[in-house]
């Protein structure tokens, strides 16, 4: 069958009016989809201003519906369900952006966070790596990479993260709180006290500071000192186990017995599951020669170290 000259023009013909058609669709069906995009996300905008987060996520999926790769749609997503404490959501939704954008600053730095609140430190300790790979002078990164290397005994790497920190930021007091816990936990209480001391000097109302230099003073034999620190800790937070703690071993090594069973009593009426507080108790019951009754606050303490290892087990 041969095909006329006229009759291939008009196939032309046609098929270009088909394309042209078809391009005139796509090009609508984009420009709509982008209006739609752009009214959806001023939508959830102002719906997270009223404070109506359901409604302003309902509006971000919409604008994710449109367009998947959406940054800031996904990002502000990912903050308010932070917000409303869903975690493992906001998590998901930061590694959809990490998918995305694999050098995304904001995401990493945000995942990390969530994941030290969650006490996932090893999987924190990898998303802090990541983020400060992308902004090596994030100076409460490396102090928050230091807390995570703490909790996981990684000693000598933590004290290198909170130095780092300083370094970066002289003034931060978290990160020499950090440096000062590390040098403890290290057994150099003289350095400790120094770092505690520095937290001091930059935030004199910091409650924890106080108590980790009593506990270096405790430690270096100066239990009158050691005492002075526990009580302005308690004059800040009149209900911080640690510092009542504390407060209870200085008052025990300074020989005043009754003030100190006073003192692990009131710790206990707050946390009576501490084994702590049972430990010191157990210590003091043996010095007035109640053996009986300090055997018994020891078996309580064996017996709470025993729960509270088998909920670890049990989380892991």
């Amino acid at each position: 069958m041969i095909i006329s000259k006229k009759g291939i023009s008009f196939v032309i013909i046609l098929l270009a009016i088909l394309i042209f058609s078809f391009l005139i669709f796509w090009i609508t069906y984009l420009i709509e989809s982008k209006r739609k995009e752009k009214r959806f996300f001023n939508e959830a905008q102002n719906f997270e201003k009223q404070g109506n987060f359901e409604k302003a996520i309902e509006y971000y999926d919409k604008v994710l519906k449109q367009n998947p790769a959406h940054l800031q749609a996904l990002n502000n997503k990912a903050a308010l369900l932070s917000w409303q404490e869903k975690y493992e959501d906001a998590l998901a939704v930061y590694d959809k952006i990490i998918a995305i954008s694999a050098d995304n600053f904001d995401a990493w730095s945000n995942k990390a966070l969530i994941l030290f609140s969650l006490d996932k430190y090893e999987e924190a300790v990898m998303s802090f790596i990541n983020a400060l790979k992308l902004k090596e002078d994030w100076a409460l990164g490396w102090a928050n990479l230091g807390f995570c290397l703490l909790e996981l005994n990684l000693y000598n790497e933590a004290l290198t993260a909170f130095e780092k920190a300083t370094a970066l930021d002289k003034n931060l007091a978290e990160a020499w709180y950090g440096k000062g816990e590390t040098l403890f936990e290290k057994k150099d209480y003289e350095k400790a006290l120094q770092a505690f001391e520095k937290v001091l000097q930059l935030k004199p109302d910091f409650a924890e500071a106080h108590t980790g230099k009593g506990n270096c003073l405790l430690e270096l034999g100066k239990y009158e000192e050691a005492l002075k620190s526990f009580k302005k800790s308690l004059k800040l937070d009149p209900e911080y186990i640690l510092a009542l703690i504390g407060k209870g071993r200085a008052q025990l090594k300074l020989g005043r017995i009754t003030a100190a069973r006073r003192t692990f009593d009131k710790a206990l009426e707050l946390d009576e599951d501490n084994s702590d507080i049972w430990i010191y108790k157990a210590e003091l019951l043996e010095k007035v020669g109640r053996h009986d009754d300090a055997q018994k606050a020891l078996n309580k303490a064996k017996e709470l170290e025993e729960i509270s290892s088998e909920k670890e087990n049990t989380t892991q």
